[in-house]
């Protein structure tokens, strides 16, 4: 939360749900910033599965 007064924000514990380009990129957003951000995905890791045509990004 920002302090208007004085600039200051406060670091908070974030969670962000879905992992992918979105959620990936709001939770380096917020992790640069100093927030403590924590990623949920329900899918498993894409590094570990076998490469499949079609898929998204």
């Amino acid at each position: 939360m920002a302090n208007l007064e004085n600039g200051t924000f406060k670091k908070l514990g974030v969670v962000v749900v879905g992992g992918g380009l979105v959620g990936s990129l709001e939770a380096l957003f917020l992790a640069k910033r100093g927030h403590r951000v924590r990623l949920y995905e329900y899918r498993e890791d894409i590094r570990n599965t076998p490469q499949a045509r079609g898929r998204s990004i």
